[in-house]
């Protein structure tokens, strides 16, 4: 009798109704003879969990678990197959599964919290020196990708990705984030547009950033620093902006009150300038927040270190954008299952262990099922103790 597998689990958690409407949308299997989108998805991830460093790598032991493969509806691969597959078949239904994930998780994981705290950031992908022929083409310093998140610290989930040309500036990217009401951005002053930091102010919500050193300001007024903040916050200000043209004839639409906070910063001489709209909160809180960036740097460096995002099995642009995709679809799809095991081990842990039994036939399946049971069976006997 066939017993589920790990991989066969952590599958089954894919939207497969949605996907297939991507897929249809951006008909990836009009022209495919065998070699379905299914099957591609399947091998990539596949490929990202088991860290394979090449196509032959990844063919021979993929494929020495064909006997599990009809139970995840995909046949033995061919790498000359996927090589032509990651070069041809378009990446968009690979953007729009991972941003649909996203979407969920993130949704699913902020229902109940009140506040809504987001990490706007980029990383780059170094591609110049892998050999890809794109890559050299390029006229930019850093030649390669760059990966655009946004990051909910509060949950550990993502709530919006992109990847673009390195040489792509991050306020381009920023300017197309859809708003949330009553939600706090916090960014670097790479960001820095003054009426897009005008048009989160307009959606009541909060921006923390850092501003520019050419910022034409005035002093409206200032706050008095508690003494206890003193060894921390050197000044804390009301500015305005001076020029409502400040470059290049652009409008300048921001009028409203900024708050300008002088952090100390340890082992250097220069400050941190911290710009933002929140004229309520305690200096220390809003220097405290602006620090809580470091958490999505965090993240990038994990994705880097756990998945495969280093090295490439395939050079077009095209394949390395499906290995960038499927390694946020595989997070997001631990993440998603170490939550229904109710798995207490951190998350790289995790992958770890899901790695390295991928084709075992799962233990304990209903030990776990039958603690979710139990744990709403309490929830209910709670509700109606509560209300006696």
């Amino acid at each position: 009798m066939y017993s589920q597998t790990y991989f066969g689990e952590l599958l089954s958690l894919l939207p497969k109704q949605k996907f297939r409407s991507i897929v249809k949308r951006n008909k990836t299997d009009k022209y495919s003879k065998g070699f379905k989108t299914w099957d591609h998805l399947v091998a990539m991830i596949y490929a990202q969990l088991s860290k394979a460093n090449s196509l032959r790598e990844l063919e021979t032991t993929f494929n020495s678990f064909s006997n599990k493969h009809y139970h995840l509806g995909v046949k033995s691969i061919k790498r000359s197959t996927l090589g032509e597959a990651n070069q041809k078949r378009d990446s968009k239904v690979f953007e729009e599964l991972a941003n649909y994930l996203i979407s969920q998780v993130h949704h699913d994981s902020t229902k109940d919290l009140k506040a809504l705290l987001y990490l706007l950031d980029s990383s780059p992908i170094p591609l110049s020196n892998h050999h890809h022929k794109w890559v050299d083409e390029m006229n930019h310093r850093t030649k390669g990708l760059k990966v655009h998140l946004l990051y909910s610290p509060l949950t550990k989930t993502l709530s919006q990705l992109s990847i673009t040309n390195s040489d792509i500036n991050d306020i381009n990217k920023g300017q197309e984030l859809k708003i949330e009401t009553n939600a706090i951005y916090v960014f670097d002053k790479g960001y820095t547009d003054y009426n897009w930091w005008y048009k989160i102010h307009r959606h009541n919500s909060i921006f923390i950033t850092r501003f520019k050193k050419n910022a034409s300001l005035k002093v409206a007024g200032t706050f008095p620093v508690d003494s206890k903040q003193e060894s921390k916050i050197m000044a804390d200000e009301i500015v305005l902006f001076k020029n409502k043209t400040p470059r290049k004839g652009k409008k300048n639409e921001y009028r409203e009150p900024l708050r300008r906070i002088t952090v100390k910063r340890e082992n250097k001489d220069t400050p941190l300038i911290i710009a933002t709209n929140d004229l309520e909160k305690p200096a220390e809180q809003i220097a405290d927040l602006y620090k809580k960036r470091w958490d999505i740097e965090l993240f990038f460096k994990w994705i880097k270190q756990n998945l495969k995002i280093k090295r490439f099995i395939g050079t077009s642009e095209n394949a390395v954008k499906i290995q960038i995709y499927t390694a946020i679809i595989t997070y997001t799809l631990a993440l998603m299952l170490k939550k229904m095991k109710l798995a207490k081990e951190p998350l790289y842990l995790f992958v770890e262990k899901l790695s390295s039994l991928m084709f075992v036939p799962v233990k304990n399946r209903m030990d776990y099922q039958n603690r979710i049971r139990k744990r709403q069976q309490n929830k209910i006997k709670y509700q109606y103790a509560f209300f006696q």
